[in-house]
């Protein structure tokens, strides 16, 4: 008797389980738009990559529903059910270059490129990638094909390339997702959830960003820039890569002050906030920094882009996280 009760009594608590569990996925998928609710990035063989061959949309803090497609190696393509090899180009660099949170067809180089009916972009990047992962890309995929593009433009963003060149890098700091993560988030939404309440104590202190770059000699900047160039330059020459240009990005600080006071993304180290501070310095100087930049670049007849200012910089052209919006592609866009 006792037994009998006691089973109905656990097949009720499944039961009951279980429809909770289905109408809160039914919630999630309605609420999400049936999308991620974080950037379904992960590392695997020291690459930080995107789901491979993958047609998903992603929808989280600050970042309105966008879509992405992926091929065979993880690069954001328009359309991956189109295969195709002529007038190809190729974009490398991080989360900024990726165009994140933004629709392919909003991306400034996808704009730029689309007066040629025929030519068509791929872009290279996630968040965080860096030299060190296009070379751990190229060892794992030894198949790609660089010399297959028209064109390559190498993306550096130096809101963060330069801690990521000189300091000791983590980007197991940005990136905490597992492929399992994403996987399994495919088929059950509530699990991306689940782990954010079990990783909820589990809060990211904030990193300092790139004001390393800003106390450096004249001296110590040209270095500095050129050992990373030349490392490009040695990974161009290694891979007989014979079309390319240099796509820089300064600080989005640099380009409007007051835009930044607007967000509070977990920057709470003392030299970051001293930008507010002491505003005027930190620009000069990083205008001083991009002049000796231009001139290295100009001198040994690299070709370049420089974006050193915004048309309309009162436009809110930042995400909540220093992403650039539609907008901010919009104005590198027209810079091109």
């Amino acid at each position: 008797m006792i037994n009998n009760i006691y089973s109905k009594f656990l097949f009720r608590l499944i039961l009951l389980f279980f429809c909770s569990f289905i109408i809160l996925e039914i919630f999630i998928r309605v609420v999400d738009e049936n999308c991620y609710s974080f950037f379904p990035v992960y590392i695997e063989n020291e690459i930080e990559t995107l789901p491979k061959n993958k047609n998903f949309c992603a929808k989280y803090t600050g970042h309105p529903k966008a879509f992405y497609s992926t091929d065979d190696y993880g690069l954001r393509v328009k359309n991956n059910k189109i295969k195709n090899n002529q007038n190809a180009y190729l974009l490398i660099g991080d989360s900024q270059a990726m165009g994140y949170g933004i629709n392919f067809d909003d991306h400034f180089l996808h704009k730029f490129l689309s007066s040629n009916k025929n030519a068509h972009l791929e872009i290279l990047a996630s968040p965080t990638f860096r030299l060190k992962s296009l070379n751990n890309f190229k060892k794992v995929n030894d198949d790609f094909n660089f010399q297959k593009y028209e064109k390559i433009f190498f993306f550096l963003n130096l809101w963060v390339d330069i801690d990521r060149f000189v300091l000791s890098w983590d980007e197991n700091w940005i990136i905490k997702n597992k492929k399992f993560d994403i996987e399994i988030s495919k088929y059950f939404r509530s699990y991306e959830y689940i782990k954010k309440i079990v990783n909820i104590s589990q809060k990211r202190k904030g990193q300092p960003y790139n004001l390393y770059f800003n106390f450096l000699t004249d001296d110590e900047i040209e270095y500095l820039i050129y050992a990373i160039v030349d490392q490009y330059k040695l990974f161009i020459d290694t891979n007989s890569i014979k079309q390319y240009q240099f796509i820089i990005l300064p600080p989005a600080w640099y380009f409007d002050k007051n835009q930044l006071k607007k967000f509070n993304y977990g920057f709470e180290n003392e030299e970051f906030l001293s930008l507010f501070n002491d505003y005027d310095y930190y620009y000069n100087k990083m205008k001083n920094n991009l002049e000796i930049i231009s001139k290295k670049l100009k001198k040994d007849g690299i070709d370049y882009f420089l974006i050193d200012h915004f048309d309309n910089p009162e436009r809110s052209f930042l995400k909540t996280d220093y992403h650039l919006n539609e907008i901010g592609h919009d104005e590198v866009f027209k810079k091109f």
